[in-house]
């Protein structure tokens, strides 16, 4: 280097021992990137919490509600068998002198909440044997129910049902009834 010649220094070597970054953006643009710095620091781990996190949510709640059905049944008979003429609730039923039951079925759903259900219900009558043999007939249509209860009717002939059984005992060979 020639005693004339002036040399090229860095900018960190500048007086005043400012670096590079310093020379361009000065203190108060140092402090803005310092902040935008922490913040997107702040992000990506808030970001990476929550990426850990499900999107839903799953929580147990006890939901108090009550359902109640009461059956009720009653048959016009022939004869003093029974009282006024009507077998009811609770009392055998005689085919040979009371063959058509009428059948009811009350049903009531009871909760805190606001409900309103809705659907087709209907009632059936399942025959049964004690070597596994069964079959359901139904005794009505089915009917629409909306609200907290449902009030379903039908009717079993008793004579058919004795008719039907004899005719699986011919088929069958085995005894199908009570």
């Amino acid at each position: 280097m020639t005693s004339g010649a002036k040399a090229l220094r860095s900018p960190s070597h500048r007086r005043g021992g400012r670096g590079p970054v310093m020379a361009v953006i000065g203190v108060p643009g140092q402090v803005a990137a310092s902040i935008i710095c922490l913040i997107a620091l702040a992000a990506l781990v808030l970001g990476a919490f929550s990426y850990t996190r499900s999107t839903s949510i799953v929580t147990t709640q006890h939901l108090s509600y009550r359902q109640t059905g009461t059956w009720s049944y009653s048959a016009v008979a022939k004869g003093d068998v029974y009282a006024n003429g009507v077998a009811t609730t609770g009392q055998p039923i005689f085919p040979a002198v009371a063959p058509v039951v009428k059948v009811d079925f009350a049903y009531r759903f009871v909760s805190a909440l606001p409900t309103r259900l809705t659907g087709r219900a209907g009632l059936i009558a399942v025959l049964t044997s004690s070597n596994g043999w069964s079959h359901t007939l139904p005794m009505g249509p089915k009917t629409s129910f909306s609200g907290t209860a449902a009030q379903l009717k039908g009717t079993l002939n008793l004579l058919a049902v004795e008719r039907y059984l004899a005719s699986i005992e011919v088929q069958t060979g085995q005894y199908t009834g009570a």
